[in-house]
This record gives structure tokens, C-alpha cells and sequence, in this order.
């Protein structure tokens, strides 16, 4: 079951290019009252919130969140990983989010990326569906026309490209990225 479940693919959040080294950085509470504001919880046993990556690798490693090929531990090592979903050992997918690679007042973007789009859309929607948003999303972008539809598509583009020109993302994850930057964006 393992091998099989690393097979399938982990869904990395990279920090926007211009935020690589952001003077205040958010923390396991603050991540925390975003989900307890979003969700009435602060706590949820598929999202996960860790201080920083090497306590997040530890907890896979143990077992705590869902196992990480070699690859996906080098690209969060590497990059500047936010946070990551993965499925679990019963196919549940769980969000890892990383509190020191979140600029503070981000918070609120980050869970919305990894758990709006990650755990909810991909959860909600067919591929086709996904597919045909994608498509609108792109064709906002290439509008170019001041609205807020084309500005957000602009920006959620860009973050995939910073994303896939540092390893983070292949030509496949076009479609489910462009989804979690848009939502993430607006």
C-alpha cells in the first residue's frame, strides 16, 4: 500500500517570489485560529500544522502524516515549500503546512490553497470540471483586460511559473495549480 501511495502525486504550495525572505513569518497558532475562524476548529485530523519543514519530514517519517518519496523530501528541503497534500494509508488526503516558510498575514491564503482547493475542489469537481475552469482561468489571463478576473489570473500564473521553474511542479499540475493559485489569490 505504501509504494502504491507514493506513487501517487504530492501537491507542493511554493511562496510567492516576492516574499522569499519576509521579516515577520507566521506561526503554529496563528495558522491555527485561521482554521478555528474558517472552520469552527482548531484543530482537523487531515490538516497538519508543523514550525518548519524539519519537524513536518520528522512527523512523516514517524508516520504521523502520509509518507514522502525521496524526490518530494528534496523538493521541500530545496525550495520554498509552504506546505504540501498528500493521501494517507485509507486515501484521505492530508494538507501539511509549514509555519515558517508563511509570511505573517498570509495565513488565511495558504489554507485556502492547500485545504480550498487541495482537500475541497479536486475533492468536489471531475477532472473535466477542473479542466474547463482551468481553461477559463487561462483565458482570463490572456484578456488582459484590467478585470479582476484577468488580474487574479495574471498573478496565479506566475506564481505556477516561479513554481515550476524552481522543481516544484511539472507540466501536470498546470491545471489543479492554476485552480489553488487563483482561489489562493483571490
Amino acid at each position: 500500500v505504501r509504494k502504491k501511495l507514493l506513487k501517487k502525486p504530492t501537491r507542493f504550495a511554493v511562496i510567492k517570489e516576492h516574499t522569499l525572505d519576509p521579516t515577520e513569518l507566521a506561526s503554529t497558532e496563528s495558522i491555527a485560529n485561521v482554521l478555528e475562524d474558517l472552520t469552527g476548529q482548531r484543530e482537523h485530523s487531515r490538516v497538519r500544522i508543523y514550525d518548519n519543514y524539519e519537524q513536518a519530514l520528522e512527523a512523516s517519517e514517524r508516520g504521523e502524516v502520509p509518507a514522502l518519496s525521496d524526490d518530494d523530501r528534496q523538493k521541500i528541503v530545496a525550495n520554498p515549500v509552504f506546505g504540501w497534500t498528500r493521501p494517507n494509508n485509507r486515501g484521505e488526503l492530508v494538507v501539511v503546512l509549514i509555519a515558517n516558510r508563511i509570511p505573517a498575514g498570509a495565513e488565511r491564503a495558504a489554507f485556502m490553497h492547500e485545504v480550498g482547493q487541495h482537500l475541497g475542489i479536486e475533492g468536489v469537481l471531475s477532472p473535466e470540471q477542473i479542466t474547463a475552469l482551468a481553461a477559463r482561468i487561462s483565458a482570463w489571463h490572456e484578456a488582459d483586460d484590467g478585470s479582476l478576473e484577468s488580474q487574479l489570473a495574471r498573478r496565479a500564473l506566475a506564481r505556477y511559473a516561479h513554481g515550476r521553474a524552481i522543481g516544484a511542479y511539472s507540466d501536470a499540475d498546470l491545471e489543479v495549480e492554476l485552480l489553488a493559485y487563483f482561489l489562493e489569490e483571490a
